[in-house]
């Protein structure tokens, strides 16, 4: 938060204050009419840190990026990217990424990617990816059909997905 203080001195006998719209100041005026200006002062300027960890101690060893990301989060060494992003978190040394990621986890060591994944999550040590993130194929002859780059899959890359038939992770490495 920044704070401005203006300062009137003390010996002026002040008879009026005022926004001067010829100088876009506010002003005061004396008892003779003369006008004199009120130049607020910053006082406190925000630091980096306090921006990016939305007002936490730097001891705690937060980074929040989102709106309302890390709103009420009591952990320490948290990352949380996208919007609610590790909001109500009590656990430590997590990282969130994505909408809602982590919101009210208490769990620690916890690394979750994908929209809503881990919020409410009371276990630790999980590395979590959630469902929307991570496509389900009946099972990996679908999966490699439907993971292509003339589908538009990019080259170099290995894809992941949920596979039916044998309720595990799979991947198509293209």
């Amino acid at each position: 938060m920044i704070t401005y203080e203006i300062k009137i001195p003390t010996t002026a006998d002040i008879r009026e204050i005022f926004f001067n719209r010829n100088t876009n100041k506010l002003s005061y005026k004396n008892d003779l009419g003369i006008i004199f200006p009120l130049d607020p002062v910053v006082t406190s300027t925000p630091t980096l840190q306090e921006v990016l960890t939305a007002g936490n101690a730097l001891a705690t060893s937060v980074n929040f990026q989102g709106t309302n990301a890390g709103l009420n989060n009591t952990g320490g060494q948290v990352v949380g990217l996208g919007e609610s992003a590790g909001n109500g978190n009590t656990g430590s040394s997590n990282v969130f990424l994505g909408w809602v990621a982590g919101a009210s986890n208490t769990g620690s060591n916890v690394v979750a990617i994908g929209l809503s994944s881990a919020a409410s999550n009371t276990q630790s040590g999980r590395f979590i990816v959630g469902n929307t993130e991570m496509p389900t194929f009946a099972n990996h002859a679908a999966a490699a059909l439907a993971i292509t780059v003339p589908l538009g899959a990019s080259a170099g890359s290995t894809y992941m997905y949920h596979n039916q038939a044998t309720n595990s992770i799979g991947a198509v490495r293209l």
